[in-house]
């Protein structure tokens, strides 16, 4: 079945544009939002996501800081997913699928669970935070 509209969140990244160009190539009504329009870290950009989405949506979220390279970069990519999510509070769109890279959760081959996820990118990140304010307290 062919969707009525896709949605690409985060349009402008290797995988959101390319996604954008398949689709179009394809013949799917497409609709990419860039993050220079729709600044997730901006709380606001829930409502003008609110008033860009549809009901019969398929959305395919693609936006994360990457790559992560510590704390704060996690924090803001719970940050955009939020202020997505927010969005969603109001319109049920049909279908919504995360598509994220590696990059977020740092070098690890095998299978991904999310309980693994939440593991790796906590030790990942809080091990990369601390080196780096241990060496900062050393010079």
């Amino acid at each position: 079945m062919v969707p009525e509209r896709v949605v690409v969140v985060g349009c402008n990244g290797f995988i959101g544009s390319t996604l954008i160009n398949q689709l179009t190539r394809i013949g799917i009504n497409c609709l990419g939002l860039p993050k220079e329009e729709f600044d997730l870290l901006n709380n606001s950009t829930s409502d003008k996501l609110n008033n860009t989405l549809n009901a019969g949506d398929q959305v395919v979220f693609t936006s994360a800081i990457a790559p992560s390279r510590g704390v704060s970069d996690v924090i803001k990519s719970i940050s955009m997913a939020e202020t997505f999510c927010k969005s969603m509070e109001k319109v049920q769109v049909k279908q919504v699928i995360l598509i994220s890279s590696d990059s977020v959760y740092g070098d690890r081959s095998g299978v991904f669970t999310e309980e693994l996820l939440v593991i790796q990118i906590l030790f990942t990140d809080l091990h990369n935070y601390l080196e780096k304010s241990y060496l900062k307290a050393l010079m």
